[in-house]
């Protein structure tokens, strides 16, 4: 069967990273279960692809909140979205470099570019209930209880969610950066990590919105989903 929606592959340096300093959140092989159960069950052949892998006949192309990220990998990605890919990265991808220390540049390190932004503010969400933040997306507002990170956008990226709540307010969530007319990259926060309704709320309407975009980049991914629903990429994590 031909993979049409593949999730990133960790190998033992991502796993590595994750567990020396996880910062209280979950891991992303949690979210990796989430998302390969949310496009099974609506009918998309997903797989397991490594970054440097041949990543070519894929539709969309999701790594879930990686904090190691090797810098050779970014020219593999970059052929990916030129030939229509759909890529989407999640929050506090590339923070680390190969030694698995901080970058020493703006976030998000060596994706700055691909992504077109940069992380002008980010942190740990605490006591959410007395401080709520949520990010506002076409058809609805999601509630964050975890992580954010305030993007500023650059040349042809442009915000697709905005942040709702204190000093955040309109700044941008999540971004998405065209390249010529078929290919997406899309940089999103951290949010639901629980097989619940709120968890369905947010990575069923991210998935829609990446399948209906690589749908349109010529495959047949937004086809299957029996939706073809555009709301902003919302991917998990989330507390409790």
């Amino acid at each position: 069967m031909r993979v049409e929606a593949a999730i990133a592959a960790a190998d033992m340096n991502v796993n590595d990273a994750h567990a020396t300093y996880s910062l209280g959140l979950p891991s992303h092989r949690d979210i990796e279960k989430l998302l390969h159960g949310w496009l099974y069950e609506r009918g998309y052949a997903a797989g397991c692809v490594h970054p440097s892998d041949d990543l070519d006949g894929i539709r969309l192309y999701v790594i879930p909140h990686w904090a190691y990220f090797d810098p050779a990998w970014v020219r593999n990605l970059t052929r990916f979205v030129r030939r229509g890919g759909t890529l989407v990265i999640g929050a506090r991808t590339a923070t680390r470099n190969t030694d698995n220390q901080v970058v020493p540049d703006p976030l998000p390190g060596c994706l700055r570019e691909l992504a077109g932004v940069t992380v002008e503010e980010y942190g740990r969400q605490n006591a959410p209930s007395k401080r709520p933040l949520a990010i506002a997306r076409p058809g609805g507002v999601v509630a964050t209880t975890l992580w954010y990170e305030a993007l500023e956008t650059h040349g042809r990226a442009r915000a697709f969610a905005r942040w709702e709540g204190r000093h955040l307010t309109g700044q941008t969530a999540i971004s998405v950066r065209a390249f010529g007319k078929r290919a997406r990259v899309l940089r999103r926060n951290l949010l639901h990590g629980r097989r619940d309704q709120g968890a369905d709320a947010g990575l069923g309407g991210g998935v829609r919105t990446a399948a209906a975009l690589a749908g349109r980049a010529g495959g047949n991914l937004g086809e299957p989903a029996r939706e073809r629903e555009e709301e902003a990429l919302v991917l998990p994590q989330h507390g409790g």
